[in-house]
């Protein structure tokens, strides 16, 4: 199968067939950079650096990976936000607002005051969501969550917005959400 979005293609077939489609279409298509697939060169398909390997098990069995990640979409995503809204996102170990600290948030807030991004909140969730779907899971839950509240946003959700900066446990790195 393969998708096109502008000038992004991702094609989904075997190692066999990917070479013979991708050199028919490139008969008719121009590339800037030839075809690279399943290989551990990352290969970007609208944000996403995707990554194929195949290596054998010790009974002979090939066993293939497909890696996706985004780190530098999300990145530029919280960057962003931070530039238009000229604020830093704060980092923190849960994508989640402790009951805690929504307590502080509604216990001092006014009953009139307009959330400060509710009229721009749906652009980075749905981001996020399609980072989420793409390559991040373990955030599907937090940014659904957020996303829902689209059309009900509080101050509430300005604290819950899901840009937070999530630690990875793995190497220690922090990645936005």
């Amino acid at each position: 199968m393969l998708t096109a979005y502008v000038d992004d293609f991702d094609l989904q077939a075997s190692k066999e067939d990917s070479e013979k489609h991708w050199k028919g279409i490139e008969k008719k298509i121009d590339f800037k950079e030839p075809a690279r697939y399943w290989s551990q060169e990352p290969t970007s398909h609208l944000g996403c650096q995707h990554r194929i390997a195949q290596a054998k098990t010790a009974d002979g069995h090939t066993v293939t990976t497909h890696t996706a990640e985004m780190k530098a979409y999300l990145l530029d995503l919280v960057s962003k936000f931070e530039v238009k809204y000229n604020v830093i996102v704060k980092e923190c170990k849960t994508p989640y607002l402790d009951a805690t600290e929504e307590k502080k948030i509604v216990e001092g807030s006014r009953n009139d005051e307009t959330p400060r991004f509710g009229n721009q909140a749906c652009s980075p969730p749905m981001s996020g969501l399609y980072a989420a779907r793409s390559a991040r899971p373990d955030l599907n839950v937090a940014t659904l969550r957020n996303a829902r509240r689209i059309t009900r946003w509080t101050i509430v959700d300005d604290a819950k917005l899901p840009l937070h900066r999530v630690h990875q446990e793995n190497g220690g790195s922090w990645f936005p959400v």
